[in-house]
């Protein structure tokens, strides 16, 4: 059966900023195990335009990297995912790249794949061809969360607008049931009704 990723524990969560997220946008990251899709070990590069080349990231060095849920602050049931990398010798995070929708991913090699989002390209070159198919799963997985989540959210709005359409004609509506009397010289009834509230009229001829 596939992993389900639950949410954070805002208990255990720790800060982090992006560069590749907005300024002003501030996410929780889970840096427990049990927030990540996939997690291997490779070496983080980034694209040198000037050259055409890719070049290694703040002065290389093998780095455990994973995909992750995260849980922005004060969206309650929201969540993103952050294509997250730390130095494996020293700690530093030296990859931090939100996964978007428009994210293009490419495998160049069976141990290089890179991805480019928001005018930023990353590259990982893996230590195995099944850490690069293990991580390319798990990016496709968190696109897949993310489209889904997308389909979700329009269906909801569409759902809650028709809704809202139906209830304004309920509203609006007043159907009149007229029962008139057998004999003309004999009072008339008129039944009106409106949103299921019964009123009569009694009028003479």
């Amino acid at each position: 059966m596939p992993r389900t990723v639950a949410p954070v524990p805002m208990a255990e969560l720790i800060l982090h900023f992006s560069d590749c997220q907005c300024p002003e946008r501030h996410l929780w990251m889970h840096r427990d195990d049990d927030s990540y899709f996939v997690r291997v070990k490779a070496v983080v590069m980034t694209r040198d335009d000037s050259s055409g080349g890719w070049l290694v990231q703040e002065g290389g060095g093998l780095c455990r990297v994973g995909v992750c849920k995260v849980a922005p602050a004060g969206l309650s049931g929201h969540s993103d995912f952050l294509i997250h990398g730390e130095r494996l010798k020293d700690k530093q995070v030296v990859l931090k790249c939100f996964v978007r929708k428009d994210l293009i991913y490419t495998k160049a090699t069976p141990t290089f794949h890179h991805w480019r989002v928001d005018n930023r390209k990353c590259g990982l070159t893996f230590q195995s061809p099944a850490d690069a198919r293990a991580f390319d799963r798990g990016v496709r997985k968190a696109l897949e969360d993310i489209t889904d989540a997308g389909l979700a959210s329009l269906c909801s709005s569409g759902f809650m607008k028709n809704s809202s359409s139906i209830h304004h004609a309920d509203q609006t509506a007043q159907p009149v049931a007229i029962i008139r009397a057998a004999r003309s010289d004999e009072p008339r009834t008129d039944l009106a009704f409106a949103d299921n509230n019964l009123e009569i009229r009694k009028e003479n001829f």
